[in-house]
């Protein structure tokens, strides 16, 4: 047995490899989220697979689910809605600790010059309890990543820096890996391929603190998929990462559109990695971002 092709099936642009297996835990369970915008919203969380929710008064709507765990108490629940075009995703980071949500809505098709960009908007809310008071606590957004940045291996074949340097922004860079030759590496992950063709890395963003150690990651492929679409498959992909900074690993869920052979495929997976707090040097830490003023 060749033990080096094993890995072969995973192509470069894989971030599912280290992904944990799908989690059922929360099969047979039902929810009344007390959300701030005044919408209460109920999820029945059937079996492994199937969920049903409505807005409160609504009638109830099927779909199928993924789920994974950030910790003992904290999931991220993510679905597509069923029979809804264009499409759209909801997200929640349950957290069975706080008794708190937080929502994310990720939609396509509002952006009339490019159907494919996602927009993603978030709400945050109490996970009710009959007989116990609404708690005024919340997850918030947060500045406590900035200036962290850390190394996320995915697959065999891919490892990435995410450097939180703002707050409302991200860039990312490709450490060489001595073990991997050269060539594999610029096959799998081009470094001087589409990421050249821009003028910096940087994406939109957003930070949320779910409790001491826990944190919720939002980016959206935005610059990428309106300067040099043509040149990647992903289209404007939203990914959220639940990472665990007391263990140092990250669960997701990545939402949008790849073109394969000229088709239209949806996008709707979870993935993993593990990781490792990093250094970055100061002159890429500091390079202006050309996307704001």
């Amino acid at each position: 047995m060749d033990i080096k092709s094993l890995s072969s099936k995973y192509d470069g642009y894989s971030i599912d490899q280290y992904c944990p297996p799908p989690n059922y835990e929360l099969a047979g369970k039902d929810f009344l989220f007390i959300m701030d915008d005044g919408y209460d919203y109920r999820l029945s969380v059937i079996d492994g697979k199937k969920l049903e929710w409505n807005l409160a008064g609504e009638a109830p709507n099927p779909a199928s689910y993924l789920c994974q765990k950030g910790d003992e108490t904290t999931y991220l629940l993510s679905f597509v809605l069923e029979g809804v075009r264009p499409r759209a995703s909801h997200s929640f980071v349950i957290d069975l600790e706080n008794m708190l949500v937080t929502r994310a809505v990720s939609r396509m098709g509002l952006n009339p010059k490019d159907p494919y960009i996602v927009k993603t908007e978030f709400e945050f809310g109490v996970i009710a309890q009959e007989g116990v008071e609404l708690p005024l606590k919340r997850h918030s957004f947060t500045s406590d990543l900035i200036g962290t940045a850390v190394e996320w291996t995915y697959g065999a074949h891919l490892t990435c820096v995410h450097a939180y340097y703002c707050a409302n922004y991200y860039r990312i860079t490709y450490p060489r890996n001595p073990h991997i030759p050269d060539e594999i590496m610029r096959a799998n992950w081009p470094f001087d391929g589409f990421m050249s063709l821009l003028p910096s890395s940087d994406e939109p963003t957003s930070y949320i603190k779910i409790k001491d150690g826990i944190y919720l990651f939002s980016l959206t492929e935005l610059n990428q998929n309106k300067l040099i679409k043509e040149h990647v498959p992903f289209r404007s992909m939203n990914m959220l990462f639940l990472q665990n900074y007391n263990r140092l690993f990250q669960v997701g869920r990545s939402f949008g559109t790849i073109i394969r052979d000229g088709e239209d495929e949806p996008v709707h997976i979870n993935f993993g990695a593990y990781g490792r707090l990093a250094e970055v040097d100061e002159d890429f830490l500091n390079q202006p971002n050309p996307f704001t003023t």
